[in-house]
């Protein structure tokens, strides 16, 4: 190979490994592994866990007044919160095609999609926990997705069904173009409107 065509080759490798150098920058990105199991639209996400057989539903009220629940999971005409996960209790929901529980840990899973202004509600409606050891232990988290951060974490113990418990409320504020949550309360209001909401999951609720 004479230096002319040479000199050519070792141009046009040098050109590729540019470009492949650059193409990789910009599409590189390490991921925790918490932000792996949350969706990839999403900038808020609200957690609800416990154990056992409780059927336990988690509404989430947005600033519009928009209720989010097993009933109206997108939460109606442009919400941007949606019920990605209902959990009707780990007997009904974490069981295999043989029955078994494969995971006593129930969850149901509430995303915030985009920015809304203005205070989330986060209450827990005890649907049915007639066959759960009571007093039952519950944990509602509120996490950001990007970068990763449990940004509240709250706790609480239901005793019978029918109780509502607000877990806690927040606000969504735009700081500098970026979306910050504010005014962290618990101060307790129901969701609910008194049932007006509740539709059938297969259990009859109690009063």
């Amino acid at each position: 190979m004479n230096n002319k065509y040479a000199t050519s080759y070792l141009d046009a490798l040098f050109c590729f490994l540019m470009v492949f150098v650059v193409i990789t920058s910009l599409i590189k990105h390490t991921t925790t592994p918490q932000e792996a199991a949350h969706k990839p639209n999403a900038i808020y996400e609200i957690v609800l866990t416990w154990e056992g057989n409780a059927d336990l539903d988690m509404w989430v009220q947005d600033p519009q007044g928009r209720k989010i629940g097993f009933s109206r999971r997108e939460g109606g005409d442009g919400s941007l919160c949606s019920l990605n996960r209902d959990s009707l209790g780990a007997s009904r929901t974490e069981a295999d095609s043989q029955g078994q529980v494969v995971n006593k840990t129930c969850e149901e899973i509430c995303t915030i999609r985009g920015f809304i202004p203005g205070e989330f509600i986060v209450n827990v409606h005890s649907y049915n926990i007639n066959d759960s050891a009571v007093p039952l232990k519950v944990k509602v988290k509120l996490i950001r997705v990007k970068p990763y951060a449990e940004v509240v974490v709250e706790e609480h113990e239901f005793s019978r069904t029918g109780e509502e418990i607000t877990f806690f409320r927040f606000t969504l504020a735009n700081d500098n173009n970026q979306v910050t949550i504010s005014d962290i309360n618990r101060l307790p209001t129901s969701i609910l409107n008194q049932g007006n909401d509740q539709q059938n999951e297969g259990v009859a609720p109690q009063p």
